[in-house]
């Protein structure tokens, strides 16, 4: 059987002055260093979980590792940027926002320092698992040109975060800034 793989990115960059369907079950636990939220998706045969901040990490450590191989310093991670990714990848993947940038501006206004720039890369895929939905996304924002200069950039904070339908289609938002 073959399976239809669809892949969308998007990119934007904005400097400023100043499977099986199942039924999704979210809970939060609290840590030192903010919120995190894993998502549990069960059918009567399986269960499905993965943690946005695990995976956003991750892909935090591939980025990283790509812009060493091309003289840049490694971005740091941002907890808050990245619970603002996880609001956009969850809208984009409810549908309250097409796939793209919808509200980028809104939620560079809402960084708790102001950027002196800030970028966006977004992800959609439906052929990708927990394991490696990360690697998928960096692979895809390298290979492309607008993607590729985002990641890059002249920033130094990122963050990233993903949402899984229960249809199986997998978001992926991955914003960065420059304080």
């Amino acid at each position: 059987m073959n399976k239809l793989l669809i892949i969308l990115l998007s990119s934007v960059l904005l400097v400023q002055a100043n499977s099986k369907t199942g039924q999704a079950v979210q809970y939060a636990s609290q840590s030192s260093l903010g919120k995190s939220t894993s998502t549990a998706y069960t059918t009567a045969s399986s269960c499905y979980c993965y943690d946005s901040d695990t995976i956003g990490k991750q892909a935090l450590t591939l980025t990283n590792n790509f812009r060493k191989k091309n003289g840049k310093p490694a971005l740091v991670w941002s907890q808050h940027i990245s619970n603002l990714a996880k609001i956009h990848s969850q809208n984009m993947g409810t549908g309250q926002v097409p796939f793209g940038h919808s509200g980028f501006s809104c939620r560079v206004s809402c960084f708790i320092r102001t950027a002196k720039s800030a970028g966006e890369n977004v992800f959609e895929t439906s052929n990708a698992t927990a394991a490696n939905i990360a690697q998928q996304a960096v692979n895809a924002w390298i290979a492309s040109p607008s993607h590729r200069a985002n990641l890059l950039g002249n920033f130094n904070s990122c963050g990233i975060a993903v949402f899984r339908t229960d249809a199986g289609v997998w978001y992926a938002t991955q914003t960065f800034a420059l304080f």
